[in-house]
């Protein structure tokens, strides 16, 4: 039988309201955290004291200063997860994989465990690629060409009229 809620405990945990030099200290080390390559999730749910991450998002929205610091931050902390990844990448990590034989029989099996590695270290990539696109994602070259195999001589003439038109318009 499920125990029962005490009904003088609240059913969410009471939110810390910082202010003053304590919201400054929080701050500052949520910045310094950020810096280091964690997220705001794991700083808040982590960090003894810290407030909930809405709360970090409205001092984000009220403060200029604040949201400058940590968007400096945010760009430190995702070179710091991709230092992160190159040494991940580069070291070897040992670990035991277990096999179980038809009659149950196990095999244990040492060494590297280059796909928790791997798992590891492409999670890390695909996340900077998304929040951070233009320094960690993919390059994408447009060439501005275009065929127009599709379309008739006709429809190419007369686009090619519309877009004289337009030009000679625009002058």
């Amino acid at each position: 039988m499920p125990r029962k809620r005490d009904p003088n405990k609240p059913i969410h945990p009471t939110p810390i309201v910082l202010d003053g030099s304590a919201k400054a200290a929080a701050q500052a080390r949520i910045v310094e955290l950020m810096c280091d390559g964690k997220t705001l999730s794991a700083i808040c749910r982590e960090e003894p004291g810290m407030p909930h991450r809405q709360r970090v998002y409205e001092w984000i929205e009220a403060d200029p200063e604040f949201a400058k610091a940590m968007d400096r931050a945010r760009d430190l902390g995702a070179d710091a997860i991709a230092e992160e990844a190159l040494r991940i990448a580069d070291t070897t990590e040992e670990g035991v994989e277990l096999e179980i034989g038809s009659e149950g029989t196990t095999k244990e099996k040492r060494g590297d465990m280059l796909g928790h590695r791997k798992l590891r270290v492409e999670t890390r990539l695909k996340l900077l690629a998304k929040w951070h696109p233009k320094k960690y994602g993919d390059k994408i070259e447009h060439t501005g060409r275009m065929q127009v195999t599709d379309l008739t001589d006709e429809q190419i003439d007369a686009k090619l009229a519309a877009l004289e038109a337009a030009t000679k318009s625009a002058e």
